[in-house]
């Protein structure tokens, strides 16, 4: 996304900026004469202490509501007290919801409870981990790759359609992911790998934990990038709170030599957790929609580490993109990696001589290849509740499902007649052993049609969901449906 900066990417990223910024450059505050945001909630990842604990705080300030997402459901409700007390707040004002990153099923549940909320308008994803000493999860990643870039991306993609849904008219929706001047400096030497993310379950030479936390800041940059290019439904954008003291606990876990040089570093050149929050507040709500696929230092916007900006780092941006989705479509997420374009109106209705019924046809394409041909059928009249529909699927294998059996199962090139009400899948072809432990996916991923045409798009394996998007909308809509059958899940990409 084309922005004029400032500065080059390569001189923010220097050392000497990095300290100039620290010592003379202080965001202002965000004022409730310039930011109301009563009757809107915001939630907040990691906020038991540190900048997590200030954001809220400020937004608290500015009239919003706050979901708390927490590990420590007791300390949480600790620090909920104080800040109600504190601001002589009504007790609904602020809540704490369970979230461990370190869990899949954890972050699907608080998804879960994040989609029953009305008015859902800010997502600001602050927890991460500094790990002190090397570790893998259930997952096979490195702790911190786990909870700072899988899991966090998980959520950011989960929250997309609650915080679109519920975006103020004429408005959109934000979500931050907090970052840091860390991403700038990380060597990133996993980029070479193919494929990328299973570098990161080996362990590394020689554990450097600054190394590992700034190469997961990296890769949060690299794939907003990527995302924003195809969400325009929901401000996405990633701020950096810069060094901060005095109530951070980031590196609680290193050992006591490193701790010291933390403190002693922080002594020098921290700003407080109260002002390094004030970037994160402002990239929610000053900075509006012109902060869109952006990184925000103080109230501006800023550069990203000088490689996302590299023609090696947009082919990296792209890569990681969809490695990412694929790791995490045991969840039902898919976005499309490029986008796909309606390119007809509806041709003009074929009459069928025997019954009066009408034909017309979409085309879509991704990339200048037709991918779907779509035939639509009406009985006596051209309309688009109650008819049926015909589809020809380029590719893959589309089976349809009527009364909860399979009854018609047809590969690519034929086609196919879809009556109103009737439920299509196509199987999966992920297999339960590439899962993390616990985790189960259902045995196809199905979809109710609508009154609205739909189009399909067969996922090459190992990819397993299928995407059906209105074409009167500007949104894909990506859905995804419990063991039972019900959906669960939609997810927005702009065509």
């Amino acid at each position: 996304m084309a922005y004029e900066f400032d500065i080059s990417p390569e001189k923010r990223a220097s050392r000497a900026s990095f300290i100039w910024r620290q010592l003379f450059v202080t965001p202002p505050p965000v004022s409730p004469d310039e930011v109301n945001l009563a009757g809107r909630t915001a939630l907040v990842t990691g906020t038991t202490g540190g900048i997590g604990l200030e954001i809220t705080r400020q937004v608290l300030g500015l009239g919003c509501k706050v979901i708390m997402g927490v590990r420590d459901e007791r300390k949480g409700e600790s620090v909920r007290q104080g800040l109600i007390q504190e601001g002589n707040l009504n007790e609904d004002i602020v809540k704490v919801w369970k979230l461990d990153l370190s869990s899949y099923q954890s972050i699907i549940a608080f998804a879960a409870n994040a989609k029953n909320l009305g008015n859902l308008n800010i997502a600001i994803l602050n927890a991460g981990i500094y790990k002190a000493s090397e570790a893998f999860s259930p997952t096979g990643y490195e702790e911190g790759m786990q909870i700072n870039y899988l899991s966090n991306m998980l959520l950011l993609i989960y929250l997309l359609p609650v915080i679109k849904k519920n975006a103020p008219a004429g408005e959109t929706g934000h979500i931050c992911l907090v970052s840091s001047d860390t991403a700038a400096w990380a060597k990133f030497e996993e980029r070479t790998s193919t494929p990328l993310l299973p570098a990161f379950k080996k362990p590394m030479k020689t554990w450097d934990m600054g190394e590992r936390y700034g190469t997961t800041k990296l890769l949060g940059q690299l794939f907003l990038t990527a995302l924003s290019k195809r969400v325009s439904s929901v401000t996405l954008s990633c701020a950096n709170p810069g060094l901060c003291g005095g109530g951070s606990d980031l590196a609680r876990e290193a050992k006591s030599i490193l701790r010291i040089a933390h403190k002693i570093q922080c002594l020098v050149l921290s700003r407080t957790c109260a002002v390094g929050a004030r970037t994160i507040v402002h990239s929610v709500t000053t900075l509006h929609r012109e902060s869109h696929g952006h990184y925000i230092e103080g109230d501006k916007i800023q550069p990203m580490a000088p490689i996302v900006y590299q023609d090696e780092g947009r082919e990296l941006s792209e890569r990681l993109f969809e490695e990412t989705l694929e790791e995490l479509s045991f969840a039902g997420l898919w976005l499309s990696p490029r986008p796909v374009r309606r390119t007809e109106t509806p041709s003009e209705p074929r009459m069928l001589s025997q019954n009066g019924a009408a034909l017309f046809e979409f085309h879509y394409e991704r990339d200048g290849r037709l991918v779907v041909q779509e035939t639509h059928f009406a009985e006596n009249k051209l309309v688009r509740d109650g008819c049926s529909e015909y589809f020809r699927v380029e590719s893959g294998t589309l089976a349809v499902i009527r009364n909860g059996k399979k009854s018609v199962l047809t590969k690519g090139g034929g086609i196919i007649k879809i009556p109103p009400g009737t439920r299509y899948c196509i199987p999966s072809s992920i297999s339960t052993a590439r899962l993390p432990s616990g985790l189960r996916r259902p045995k196809h991923t199905a979809f109710d049609i609508s009154a609205r045409f739909t189009w399909l798009e067969r996922r090459h394996p190992p990819f397993p969901a299928m995407v059906g998007a209105s074409v009167d909308a500007e949104a894909v809509l990506l859905y995804t449906c419990s063991p039972g059958g019900k959906a669960i899940l939609r997810i927005s990409s702009k065509l």
